[in-house]
């Protein structure tokens, strides 16, 4: 189960004006949040050193930076994406997972192979 630090408590309610339970957002953020991967520089870069190498996650969610210790799982701090980063869609990967679509492109032919196998089958009298 997500932790909070007691810092990470105090940031989430000065800095997130949202309805929803604070560990809610936390655990949402941890699914659902895009990563320096997700970004081209300057934001991947700047995404990046807030890791502190291996130390911390950095995830980005509704527009809130979220770090959080790979270790223990705890949420240490939350803080909204800096102006200058903003909008994030701007700095969005647009090509395509390359493995994603090369699956895909295999899948097809595969599909069209098994059509043509099932098709050449003589039917037994």
């Amino acid at each position: 189960m997500a932790q909070i630090t007691q810092h990470g408590k105090i940031r989430m309610r000065e800095r997130i004006h949202s309805h929803q339970r604070k560990i809610t957002l936390f655990n949402l953020a941890k699914k659902y949040g895009y990563t320096a991967q997700n970004f081209i520089p300057p934001l991947s870069h700047y995404l990046r050193s807030k890791a502190e190498g291996k130390k911390k996650k950095v995830k980005i969610y509704q527009n809130n930076v979220y770090i959080y210790s790979k270790n223990t799982k705890k949420l240490i701090t939350v803080f909204p994406v800096p102006e200058k980063y903003q909008p994030i869609n701007q700095f969005f990967i647009s090509q395509p997972n390359p493995k994603i679509t090369q699956r895909k492109v295999m899948f097809a032919e595969i599909s069209k192979d098994l059509e043509n196998i099932v098709l050449t089958i003589p039917k037994a009298d």
